[in-house]
This record gives structure tokens, C-alpha cells and sequence, in this order.
């Protein structure tokens, strides 16, 4: 876990995935905002690569995975957003935030 000031908080070896976990931001309702500040935080452990185009950004890239390079048993892969447990209806430049809100990021494919 990374808290908001860019120190790790620890590591949790039983995790059975990839990812960062940031923790102790406060004050965000826009989730294209607060997933910036928190790719700063973590320095280049979680740098964000984005397009923007009409509909908002589009993420292609974290830290240093860029879901278009991703090859296996399927046609494609994207980066999927999650909120709050359930699959985002809207982009990360769309999504409101509520204190306590939880985002995940997972590589999806087709």
C-alpha cells in the first residue's frame, strides 16, 4: 500500500494479483483528478499514460503496462475500471467520487 505522501505502508505477499493499493486521500469528486495525484504519489510505480479524445481520457497505460501490448488467448485487452466493487458505467474523466469510494483498475480482454 502506498499512502498519499508517496511512502509505502506495506506489501501483502497473500495478494494473488498485480497492483498498487493507495490509501489517505481525501476531498476528491472527480476520478480523473484523483487518479492523477495518485500516479504522482507513487512516482513511476504507477505512472498513468492516457489519450483524450472525444469521449474523455482514455487510459491505455499503468505502470508501465500498456493493456494494447498484453498478448494471450484473445483478440484484445483494455483497461477495465471498477468502482466501488462493480464495473464503471462511465470513464475515470466522468466518474464522481463520494468519500470512501474504492477504483480498481484491471486488464480486461475480448
Amino acid at each position: 500500500m502506498i499512502d498519499s505522501d508517496g511512502t509505502t505502508l506495506g506489501v501483502n505477499e497473500n495478494y494473488n494479483g498485480t497492483g498498487a493499493c493507495i490509501g489517505g486521500f481525501e476531498g476528491y469528486s472527480e476520478g480523473f483528478e484523483f487518479m492523477m495525484d495518485a500516479a504522482r504519489a507513487a512516482g513511476d510505480r504507477l505512472a498513468v499514460g492516457y489519450e483524450v479524445g472525444e469521449g474523455g481520457p482514455f487510459v491505455h497505460t499503468i505502470g508501465g503496462l500498456n493493456a494494447n501490448q498484453v498478448i494471450g488467448d484473445f483478440n484484445g485487452a483494455y483497461w477495465s475500471l471498477g468502482h466501488n466493487g462493480e464495473m464503471s458505467m462511465v470513464g475515470i474523466g466522468d466518474l464522481v467520487l463520494s468519500e470512501g469510494d474504492v477504483i480498481l483498475w484491471s486488464i480486461g480482454t475480448w
